[in-house]
């Protein structure tokens, strides 16, 4: 079975797997499962629907045989383990504060969720919600994400903070109290919302290395992540619309301009500032379709030239040469089907 990795394009990828093979199994195995490998995880850049993301955790429950795979993970899941967030935590004036900020910085994380806080009087409810609902319902994501969640505020906060009341979407399952004394607090089932609430008066707790100036930093270094973050979506997507020119035939900076709703000069612009420009942009567009196209299709050589935007075969054996060290396209395909055999 291959699905695609539904955690390609956020930093709950590596946490994700970190946290499988820490609960001991064998994290390998499960990847030539999937058709995935280990360079494959920290990939970026990849959209994927609710399907992918649920065939993921049933996937791993099949391969665990745990039908609580969301809470045996989530032990193990470091969310925020060496990233910004743990320092804007821990030099907060408040956990409060830290709480706030932190929401506005949750894409580092995954693009998957949206993150609000709706204040009430007895404390602030903290809520994920999914672009797509559908995801929403899926147990096994939301309980490995607020375990993980609810171990990380306690370990910023010294055991001071936590939630106190857990709500999920997805249907009651059997064993209630297992999971609420792993949660640490009660958890509710066929809620309207995915969601932690937090009392009031552990939002004043300060943080436990209390310096405003430092905050600050941290929060500047949080900007600037967002912003690359941002700049490399931006590259990803016109990677993707390049990748569905060539296969329409040649593609020009004017035509991918056109595409992604920018004039010639400022996609050009955009590209120079990202470190690069259209016509590497293009070549190696074109070299990852004619890769995947030759590994996981059986489509012939001349067909595959011309998907990949080439007028002639022979120009095509030119490149790709270029690009495999002097590899022709059949060498190519026959030594990856011979690897593949070996799994």
């Amino acid at each position: 079975m291959t699905i695609n990795n539904p955690f390609e394009h956020s930093r709950l990828a590596p946490l994700c797997f970190d946290a499988i093979a820490a609960a001991g199994h064998d994290l390998d195995a499960f990847l030539r499962r999937l058709g995935m490998n280990a360079d494959s995880i920290q990939l970026v850049g990849t959209t994927h629907t609710v399907r992918e993301i649920d065939d993921f955790w049933r996937s791993l429950e099949a391969f665990t045989k745990d039908a609580d795979i969301g809470l045996s993970i989530g032990q193990h899941l470091h969310v925020c383990k060496g990233e910004v967030f743990d320092y804007l935590y821990l030099s907060a004036e408040s956990f409060g504060q830290a709480l706030e900020r932190s929401l506005m910085f949750m894409r580092l994380l995954s693009d998957d969720l949206h993150w609000s806080i709706e204040r009430v009087p007895s404390g602030v409810w903290v809520q994920a919600s999914a672009q797509d609902e559908a995801l929403n319902d899926v147990r096994h994501f939301f309980e490995c994400l607020f375990l993980g969640i609810a171990r990380f505020w306690r370990g910023v906060s010294d055991e001071q903070v936590g939630p106190a009341l857990l709500e999920f979407t997805a249907e009651s399952p059997l064993n209630i109290q297992q999971r609420e004394a792993m949660f640490g607090c009660p958890a509710q089932y066929g809620c309207a919302a995915n969601r932690l609430f937090i009392p009031a008066d552990l939002l004043s707790c300060p943080g436990l290395y209390q310096n405003p100036a430092l905050f600050s930093v941290h929060e500047q270094y949080a900007r600037q992540l967002m912003q690359r973050l941002d700049e490399h979506a931006f590259l990803c997507g016109a990677r993707t619309v390049i990748t569905e020119l060539l296969q329409f035939g040649e593609v020009n900076l004017e035509v991918a301009s056109r595409r992604l709703g920018l004039s010639s000069s400022n996609l050009k612009l955009k590209l120079h500032r990202l470190g690069t420009h259209f016509l590497r942009e293009r070549e190696q567009c074109r070299w990852n379709l004619v890769n995947q196209m030759l590994s996981r299709s059986d489509q012939s050589i001349t067909e595959i030239a011309w998907r990949a935007g080439f007028s002639e075969p022979s120009t095509f054996y030119r490149a790709f040469k270029r690009w495999s060290n002097g590899k022709t396209p059949a060498d190519f395909r026959a030594k990856y089907r011979e690897a593949s055999c070996m799994f």
